[in-house]
């Protein structure tokens, strides 16, 4: 099940949405037949991370409730705090006041316990929210912690969107230039 969890989310940075959604599922199953609560809160996580990755929106969330849900219920404040930075990727999405600042929330929160696997990809959301808001130079001093936090724990997972939104954010400071929800 954790397997198939990461591999997801590796077939979705690949772009192959059609595998990637095929093995979350199968984490799911797995998941489900484990009869254990830990079991579907990670797969339920992991596969609302792979659907922000495809912009599989709607289904993100569903995900990412049901790992709130999950993860609240039994205490565990790590993954409950990931769930609440997909609830807050998703909010930014849809422009609902007070996203920023429950993403902010979310990450001060997550890495406040010591957990670092959801910081890339939660910067460059980060990131993204503040281009969404026209705020290009504090997306830029976010990707620069993020690359700091590359260069001293070699973690590059997602370095490839990174570069993406600092090539936006660069751009938005010489010029108007529009971002989607990819990533």
């Amino acid at each position: 099940m954790t397997s198939d969890s990461f591999l997801a989310w590796v077939l979705a940075l690949l772009g192959d949405e059609e595998k990637a959604d095929a093995t979350a599922g199968c984490a799911l199953r797995r998941a489900k037949a484990d009869k254990t609560g830990l079991s579907e809160v990670f797969a339920h996580l992991f596969s609302a991370t792979k659907c922000l990755y495809l912009d599989q929106l709607e289904e993100a969330e569903l995900h990412a409730r049901t790992a709130h849900r999950g993860a609240e219920a039994m205490e565990f404040g790590q993954w409950a705090n990931q769930a609440n930075m997909q609830l807050a990727r998703l909010a930014d999405l849809r422009g609902e006041p007070g996203a920023l600042d429950a993403l902010r929330a979310g990450i001060e929160n997550y890495t406040k316990r010591g957990m670092m696997l959801a910081h890339p990809y939660a910067q460059v959301w980060l990131a993204e929210a503040h281009l969404r808001r026209d705020e290009p130079v504090r997306a830029l001093a976010g990707l620069d912690d993020l690359e700091d936090f590359a260069v001293r724990t070699q973690e590059r997972f997602f370095h490839a969107q990174a570069q993406a939104a600092r090539r936006l954010a660069e751009d938005r400071l010489s010029g108007p230039v529009s971002i989607s929800s990819g990533g």
